[in-house]
């Protein structure tokens, strides 16, 4: 009799376990599992812990402003984990160039006309990533770090010339994220860069902040 009760109870918890386990579909078609867990790439939305690798690749052009400007095309690659469905933690390098219509010439040392800037820097960005409850997602990101000019002489800027050495790089920005199957997505956001620089001219050398807003459209994988 022990042994008809112990197999019965056995039967009542596999059935459990396996009705528990079947997924469901949400109204928008998402398949999710019935513990109201969002499996997603290794992690799990929701309850539970979830961390796992995720990579940025972005571009970008900006429109320098102030007294001293140049505008700036960028490439960016960022790797790093998403410690949570909200927020992200990498560090990311690339290519920037600064563009400017002066020419300076400096005791007969061309200076040039284009500046080629390598950024090494820690990203965060605060966010929703639970794409089956929203389609379009909002995202705060920032980069901090440094920006390592590749030009021999410097760059050529208004009436003088940015100095060859590292400057503080701040790059904050603010968009949108659309998802794109099931792990990856498209990003679009308007974005503020700040590098602080040396600059030199004839008439004195001083620090200044070299400001430019713009768009940054990015892939995530």
């Amino acid at each position: 009799m022990k042994k008809t009760y112990f197999a019965i109870l056995l039967a009542l918890l596999l059935g459990t376990m396996g009705v528990s386990a079947q997924p469901y579909f949400t109204r928008n078609g998402m398949q999710r599992p019935a513990d109201n867990r969002h499996r997603h790439g290794g992690g799990y939305y929701g309850s539970g812990t979830w961390v796992q690798y995720k990579g940025f690749l972005e571009t970008g052009y900006a429109g320098g402003v102030g007294d001293i400007k140049a505008d700036q095309f960028e490439i960016l690659t960022t790797h790093g984990l998403q410690a949570t469905s909200n927020l992200y933690v990498g560090i990311g390098t690339g290519l920037q160039v600064q563009f400017d219509d002066a020419y300076y010439r400096n005791d007969g040392i061309d200076m040039h006309d284009t500046g080629v800037n390598v950024p090494l820097y820690v990203d965060f960005r605060l966010g929703t990533s639970n794409y089956s409850r929203f389609p379009i997602q909002p995202f705060f990101d920032v980069k901090i770090g440094a920006s390592f000019c590749l030009n021999t002489n410097g760059l050529a800027i208004s009436d003088g010339c940015l100095a060859r050495d590292k400057n503080f790089y701040f790059s904050p920005s603010v968009g949108f994220r659309f998802p794109i199957g099931y792990r990856n997505g498209l990003n679009v956001a308007v974005t503020y860069n700040l590098t602080t620089q040396s600059f030199e001219s004839v008439a004195n050398y001083r620090n200044i902040g070299l400001s430019s807003f713009g768009v940054r459209l990015g892939f995530d994988f």
